[in-house]
């Protein structure tokens, strides 16, 4: 079986998509002990059952495992982001980090950084972000030819953020998830070939997992979409590079090997149709 490429390795490269350091206020407060202000417009998911980014379980064990707190500010629900992130630069009232898509300020991320509204992380990458560094400016990307740093940077070399960075095909804020606890239960190790998720899925099914696999993507073409079980046959979504050419991933040849094996797991039982 081939093995399921460029998803496990991503997690470890993904930050906040354009997440970046507003231009004041950043320095004293970190250094005085206060919450972390945190400007973020809410997914229309967690808008259902949240009010606030703090009351997720994920940013409160992030607290915990940091010891920095982070004070989330959204705008009105409802509100579009471009919207929002438009009234916050009118009121001058920045706080120290902004979470938006850097092209919606008026010039892109440069002029936002020669405006004042946010900082070059150029100097402080290496130090406090050395991971990510690594990605964008450090070893893995001059392996890759500067691929990654090309991503986070603007066309003057300044990184103005902590963007989400695509590998390959793969995006970089999506993938397969799996329940841990439930492999080591099981004695299993986390699955890498198409082989080991059927066996996966068989074990679950047998442990009274009524639809083992579920796609958060909201339907089943998320499946593909959200680049998952493609990728081990060597097969993008949609129109993708591959070479110099570009190509319609429904017309390449493992496309076809791709849905003949989601069919069978969806014939199993092994997917939840609801989604």
């Amino acid at each position: 079986m081939k093995k399921v490429t460029k998803l496990i390795a991503v997690a470890s490269a993904t930050a906040l998509v354009a997440g970046s350091f507003a231009g004041c206020g950043g320095d004293k407060k970190s250094s005085s002990g206060e919450a972390l202000t945190y400007w973020a417009v809410m997914d229309g998911s967690s808008q259902q059952t949240l009010t606030n980014y703090s009351e997720m379980l994920m940013y409160q064990e992030i607290e915990k495992a940091t010891g920095v707190k982070v004070e989330f500010i959204h705008p009105v629900a409802g509100s579009t982001g471009n919207e929002a992130f438009q009234t916050l630069l009118a009121s001058n009232d920045l706080p120290d980090m902004i979470e938006t898509h850097w092209t919606n300020y008026a010039g892109g991320p440069q002029a936002a950084i020669d405006d004042g509204i946010i900082i070059s992380l150029n100097e402080h990458l290496e130090e406090w972000a050395p991971n990510f560094y690594d990605w964008v400016a450090g070893k893995k990307n001059e392996e890759n030819n500067g691929l990654y740093g090309a991503q986070s940077m603007t066309d003057d070399g300044n990184f103005y953020g902590f963007n989400s960075i695509v590998i390959g095909n793969t995006r970089g804020y999506s993938g397969l998830m799996v329940r841990r606890d439930l492999l080591a239960k099981w004695n299993m190790d986390v699955p890498e070939t198409i082989a080991d998720w059927d066996a996966l899925f068989a074990k679950a099914k047998a442990e009274g997992f009524k639809k083992p696999f579920t796609c958060a993507a909201g339907n089943l073409n998320g499946i593909n979409t959200n680049h998952t079980f493609n990728t081990a046959y060597d097969v993008g979504r949609n129109y993708y590079i591959e070479g110099d050419k570009v190509v319609f991933a429904p017309f390449q040849p493992g496309f076809k090997e791709f849905v003949a094996q989601i069919a069978e797991w969806s014939k199993k039982g092994y997917i939840d149709r609801n989604f």
